[in-house]
């Protein structure tokens, strides 16, 4: 038998022991590169970003996280709108007062909610969604902290999609039909940070987005009466009323220059360096109203 000390001591020993980790070059991982080109691909959003964690374990099998995140475009208007409340759209407002509202029978919008795509060593997993582990961790994360609108044990009500891609030489299947991830402790922590990461980019670029829209629905204010001052300032004084426009427009661009300036999650302006996106590194932006051939560029 082994005394309570003695067994103390083996515990504290077996924690403390390092044991050297098993080898990650056997993992095949897809790449951000590759999921940032698939989702556009796929996708016709606006905002496109992607992760790759590092190697972990899990019970002495190595794995790899990426997730991919595909936002905005022709998902769906955002429900926050770009000032964090929820849009109003005027024709909409009429249709609703005409007893024709979209989605249900009161009239009440339709509101776009995120959709999740699993994979598991690049394989895609069609059922068993919520007994997945990849999904349990979606709805533990509190995506309101990056923008978006979230009820409590619900997916996020966004026009987003999620894609997790496990690589691992072993997946712990929940079953032997592989159609879900089992839950650990090691699996789920990995997804959650690779979330984040692609989580506070999303951030970075809807704050950016309602900032400059602030701004320039302020200098649409100032450039509106412009003029009229102008001719006020006319009949009052000779001037030149041609100058005097000029330069109030000059002013009104310069107080609200932060319509024109990239901010971080913070509101603080970026200075980007050549070749860097301002939401980081294996992120797009796509203008769809740009041409074809001009709509988005990759930053890896």
């Amino acid at each position: 038998r082994i005394a309570r000390q003695e067994a103390e001591k083996l515990y504290e020993a077996i924690q403390n022991t390092k044991l050297m980790a098993p080898p990650t070059n056997c993992l095949s991982p897809i790449g951000a590169e590759q999921i940032l080109t698939g989702l556009l691909k796929g996708v016709r959003a606006e905002f496109f970003t992607a992760a790759t964690r590092p190697p972990g374990v899990y019970r002495g099998n190595p794995f790899q996280i990426e997730v991919g995140l595909g936002f905005g475009g022709d998902l769906g208007p955002d429900p926050r709108g770009d000032n964090g409340q929820e849009e109003a759209d005027p024709a909409e407002n009429g249709r609703r007062r005409k007893g024709k509202g979209k989605g249900n029978g009161n009239g009440a919008r339709t509101v776009p909610t995120a959709r999740v795509i699993r994979f598991a060593n690049r394989v895609p997993l069609l059922y068993q969604q919520s007994a997945c582990c990849i999904f349990k961790t979606i709805l533990d994360l509190d995506w309101r902290r990056y923008g978006l609108s979230q009820s409590n044990g619900a997916v996020p009500q966004a026009p987003l999609v999620i894609m997790v891609h496990m690589a691992s030489v072993w997946v712990p299947f929940t079953s032997e039909s592989k159609e879900a991830i089992a839950d650990y402790d090691e699996i789920r922590q990995e997804i959650k940070l690779a979330l984040q990461e692609c989580g506070r980019k999303l951030s970075a670029y809807l704050n950016r987005r309602r900032k400059q829209k602030y701004e320039g629905q302020r200098r649409g204010v100032f450039e509106r009466y412009i003029k009229e001052v102008a001719d006020a300032c006319a009949t009052i004084k000779r001037i030149n009323r041609e100058k005097l426009i000029h330069d109030l427009m000059a002013m009104a661009q310069k107080v609200t220059c932060r319509a024109d300036e990239t901010l971080d999650d913070h509101g603080r302006p970026i200075k980007a360096k050549p070749a860097e996106s301002e939401f980081g590194e294996n992120t797009v932006v796509v203008d769809r109203s740009a041409a074809p051939e001009e709509s988005f560029s990759l930053t890896s």
